[in-house]
Order: C-alpha cells, then sequence, then structure tokens
C-alpha cells in the first residue's frame, strides 16, 4: 500500500518549528522561579503532586532563606491549586 519512507544514511529530519503561542504567560517570571525552586526542593515530583504542598512548602523556604517572593506572587503561588483544580485528596472511586 504505502511505500515505507526510509532516510538515507547522513540525512537528518529537520526539527519542528517551536509552537509560537498567542497568548502572554498567566504568571509572571518571579512566580515561574519560584514554582521551579519549589518543584527542585520536592525532589522534582509531579504539579498535581506538588500544589498541595505549596501552602506549607513556599514558607518553609522563605523562613531558611531559598525565597523571597512579593505578598503578590505568594498569593499567585499559594491559589494556583485553587486554580487548576487540584485537591490533596484522590478523586472519588466510581460506583458501579
Amino acid at each position: 500500500m504505502f511505500a515505507s519512507r526510509k532516510k538515507a544514511p547522513g540525512h537528518a529530519i529537520p526539527p519542528a518549528e517551536p509552537i509560537r503561542r498567542q497568548r502572554a504567560p498567566h504568571y509572571g517570571v518571579e512566580v515561574q522561579q519560584a514554582l521551579a525552586t519549589a518543584w527542585r526542593a520536592a525532589n522534582g515530583v509531579r504539579g498535581k503532586r506538588l500544589v498541595p504542598f505549596l501552602p506549607e512548602l513556599i514558607p518553609t523556604l522563605e523562613r531558611h532563606g531559598h525565597l523571597s517572593l512579593t505578598d503578590q506572587a505568594r498569593e499567585a503561588l499559594l491559589m494556583l491549586g485553587v486554580v487548576s483544580g487540584v485537591s490533596g485528596s484522590p478523586a472519588p472511586a466510581s460506583g458501579m
């Protein structure tokens, strides 16, 4: 049916162009950097696992000098779970 496409030795497929988004980032650089710091402090845990711990983790990182945030950035970080709909408890099992 379809001829298989084999690339010749030494001929690389050109990389795809990066996705260009038309919208501006939702969070500022300060919030993004603070979230990256919190993520590293939590050993790179997945986002949905990290978000429930942010209310405890952010003040701890600030207290130990790893973060220095404005009130606005702190509020944005602590609202991440509320905005994204992530909760600290697993979803209820469906009762079939």
